[in-house]
Order: C-alpha cells, then structure tokens, then sequence
C-alpha cells in the first residue's frame, strides 16, 4: 500500500532532479512553439525521425548510426563513473581523467552526430575539416599526457588500437581508392576503419571505467562490509 508521507518525502528529495532535468526540455518545446507561431516552420522537421522526413528506408545510415550509439555508450560510462568518484578524494585523479575523457567524448559525439566539422566548421565557418580534426587530437593527446599515470594501469592497448583504425579511416577519407570493377570500395575501407576504431576505443573505456572505480565500490578484505 502506498504510504502518503512517503511518497511526500520521496517527491521532496526528487526537487532538485526535476529542477535539473525538465527545465531544459520545457525550453527546447517552449521555444519550438514559439518559433511555429512567429514563423512558417513546421515543427515536425524537428520531431520526426529523418527517416520518417525522407522517406528513406530504415537501414539509411544503420552503421552511421551505430557508430553515434558507441560514442554515446563511451561517454555515458565515462561520466557516470565520475560521479561515482567524484567525493573518494584516493580516486581524485582517475575520476578526472574519466570526466574529461567523458567531456571530450562528447564533443566528438556531437561532430559526429550533427556533422558539424563538415556542416558548420567547415561549410558555413570556413574553417578546414583537417584543422578540426587536428583540434580534436590535440585535446585529446594533452588528456591523455595529463593523465598517463591512470591510463599506463590501463588496458591501454586497445586505445593504440582505436587511434591506428581512426589513423587509417583519415587515410582513406584523404585518397582516392581506385575502383574495382567499376565499383567505389572507399566507404567501406573509411567507415570500416572508423567502426573498427570506435568498437576498440568503447571497448577500453568499458574496461578502463570497470578497473577504475571496482576498487572503489567493491568493500577489500579489510574493509568493513554491511551485516
């Protein structure tokens, strides 16, 4: 039977999770509805799936989007696990290397997933995609250099492995690939080193997120466990 007082005390201490997660929502609607008023826009544009927009069939971009889903997963563990951390001041410095990893991560989701080294950096700002790219490595190099400490504990052949296959996928994406039998092979090799890429780099943050933060929440031998 639900007890009035406690769903009362449950709604208080939730407070602070709505006040965080539905203003954000309320803002994107809100100003959505605004805009379908003072313009022509037609807001299904935005609420609808691509493929519903197109008319596409459903496996458009099935491995462009799979790719979007590792990133997400990478970056999910990478955070959360922060938060896990965040307070155990003997885990301090991986918690950090997980949030800014996390933070990174993130941004590359976001390129990825919205194309905005190509749509936005590169179409509309000028800016070269090898230079984005560049920005993106170098970012990611000084987390690593700021945290090799932590990442030399890790498992961190499977990143060498991520950054080869990213390595060989802007190789291919820079060259020409000669067609075979008149046919174009270059967006298998590209996005087929990506995705390799992607699989190993999620692989090492799973195992990187696990070895750090187990010592943490698994209680040692001399530690004191609940009765």
């Amino acid at each position: 039977m639900l007890d009035p007082k406690s769903f009362w005390k449950q709604f208080q201490s939730l407070i602070p999770t709505f006040l965080i997660i539905y203003p954000p929502v309320l803002l994107i609607f809100g100003s959505l509805a605004l805009l379908t008023w003072r313009t022509r826009f037609d807001p299904w544009l935005l609420t609808a799936d691509p493929l519903a927009v197109y008319r596409a069939p459903i496996y458009i971009g099935a491995i462009s989007n799979l790719g979007i889903l590792l990133w997400c997963a990478s970056a999910s563990i990478c955070l959360f696990c922060f938060v896990l951390l965040r307070k155990n001041p003997v885990h301090r410095l991986p918690a950090l290397f997980l949030l800014f990893s996390g933070l990174i991560i993130s941004i590359l989701m976001l390129d990825d997933f919205f194309q905005l080294h190509e749509k936005i950096y590169r179409d509309t700002l000028n800016i070269p995609e090898a230079f984005v790219v560049s920005v993106y490595g170098v970012l990611f190099l000084a987390n690593l250099i700021a945290f090799r400490k932590v990442v030399l504990e890790t498992n961190f052949l499977l990143l060498l492995l991520a950054f080869g296959f990213f390595g060989l996928s802007l190789f291919f994406d820079l060259i020409m690939v000669q067609n075979i039998h008149g046919k174009n092979y270059q967006e298998i090799y590209e996005e087929g080193a990506k995705l390799m890429g992607l699989v190993s780099w999620t692989a090492y943050f799973i195992r990187a997120a696990l070895q750090i933060t187990r010592p943490a929440l698994v209680p040692g031998p001399g530690d004191n466990q609940p009765g």
